[in-house]
C-alpha cells in the first residue's frame, strides 16, 4: 500500500522521564481518512501498520479524532496541541494536589482510624476531616 500524504498532519504534546530528566515529546499524527465529523489518524512511527488497519485498530494506534470536540488526542496545529498539553498538565497537578491532601489527612489520622471498630465504618464510614480543597469541589452534580 502507497501512503500519499495529503491532510494536514497532527499534533500532540507529552512528557516522559528519562535518563537526563523529564522530556517533553511532538508526536506527530498523519491524517489517513477524513469525513465531515472527523479524522482517521496514524502516529507517524507507526504508519507501517497500515498493511493491516485491523491490526491498527487492535493496538490503538489508528485513532478517531472528532473535528468539534474540545479534548482531542492530537490536534491539526502546533498552537492547539501546545494549549492542550497546558492544559492537561494544569489537570493533572490539581487532581495530584488533592490526592496529595487526601493522602496526608488520612496518615495524619491513623490513630483515630485505628481506634474505630468494624461498626464505626458500617454505614457510610467515618469522617477524618475536610482537605483545603473541599470547598473548591463541585458538590451540586
Amino acid at each position: 500500500m502507497t501512503f500519499e500524504h495529503k491532510l494536514p498532519t497532527h499534533f500532540r504534546f507529552r512528557d516522559a522521564q528519562d535518563f537526563d530528566g523529564v522530556v517533553v515529546i511532538l508526536d506527530k499524527f498523519d491524517v489517513i481518512r477524513e469525513t465531515k465529523q472527523g479524522y482517521w489518524v496514524i502516529d507517524k512511527n507507526y504508519r507501517y501498520l497500515l498493511i493491516n488497519e485491523k491490526r491498527a485498530k487492535k493496538l490503538k494506534k489508528l485513532r478517531w479524532i472528532v473535528k468539534d470536540s474540545h479534548s482531542k488526542h492530537c490536534h491539526p496545529s502546533l498552537e492547539e496541541a501546545m494549549k492542550s498539553y497546558e492544559f492537561r498538565k494544569i489537570s493533572h497537578i490539581t487532581r495530584l494536589k488533592f490526592a496529595l491532601e487526601q493522602s496526608t489527612l488520612a496518615l495524619e489520622s491513623m490513630d483515630f482510624i485505628k481506634s474505630k471498630t468494624v461498626e464505626d465504618f458500617a454505614e457510610r464510614g467515618i469522617n477524618i476531616g475536610k482537605t483545603t480543597s473541599h470547598d473548591d469541589l463541585n458538590w451540586e452534580d
